[in-house]
């Protein structure tokens, strides 16, 4: 390995693989169970906005779901991330 090389694999970004769960979350729902979905955020490194990283699947019925999407995300030094929850309403297309 050159050093030019050994220099870059030091310098590659490291990665996280983000996993979500959700836990006793609050029913929205009249006749059956909340449909969550999570959305992920992180806030922009140049402007301070937040922007999505991405959404999971819906989870039927479910007040702790664990979803099966997962979030590849850069891991840098102060970095922030929130994640949103909303029952998706079918007979509505609302959130």
């Amino acid at each position: 390995m050159t050093s030019r090389e050994s220099f870059a694999l030091h310098r590659a970004p490291l990665w996280a693989e983000v996993y979500v769960r959700g836990s006793e979350l609050v029913n929205l729902d009249t006749f059956s169970l909340s449909d969550p979905v999570a959305y992920m955020y992180m806030a922009s490194s140049t402007t301070g906005k937040w922007v999505e990283v991405g959404r999971t699947e819906e989870v039927r019925d479910d007040l702790n779901p664990t979803w099966r999407t997962t979030f590849l995300v850069p891991v840098k030094p102060n970095m922030e991330a929130k994640f949103v929850v909303w029952d998706i309403d079918k007979q509505t297309d609302n959130l």
